[in-house]
């Protein structure tokens, strides 16, 4: 059975993922899941400052999580709220196998910020 290279990695990460979680916080020196501060990303915090990324790591996961949206098939032209949970499911399960950096985040906020920003942009 064919399935695209997303579902792919997808299936074959599921496993490995609290493995490659606690491989990443020990060498990253991350010790707990990284929660969401409050308030609205652009207007009371900066994401890149919070996640503590220089310019240039900041740019590549802006560039992998665009390839990473169209490769999960991303409705753009909805609003945020109107995309189908499974999809979003999705999108964020191949980012985290992508960018193993935005796996402490609780509830893929980082992920869901910088996505957000970037089909808000298209």
């Amino acid at each position: 059975m064919y399935l695209p290279v997303y579902q792919r990695e997808l299936r074959n990460s599921k496993s490995n993922r609290s493995r490659r979680l606690s491989q990443f916080c020990k060498c990253n020196s991350v010790s707990t899941i990284i929660l969401r501060p409050k308030g609205t990303a652009g207007t009371k915090w900066s994401i890149q400052e919070k996640m503590g990324l220089g310019k240039d790591k900041y740019k590549s996961i802006q560039r992998t999580l665009k390839d990473v949206v169209h490769e999960a098939h991303m409705p753009w032209q909805l609003e945020w709220s109107k995309i189908p949970p499974q999809k979003k499911v999705d999108l964020f399960s191949l980012a985290r196998v992508r960018i193993p950096h935005l796996a402490p985040y609780k509830n893929d906020w980082a992920t869901e910020v910088l996505v957000r920003q970037y089909m808000k942009n298209q």
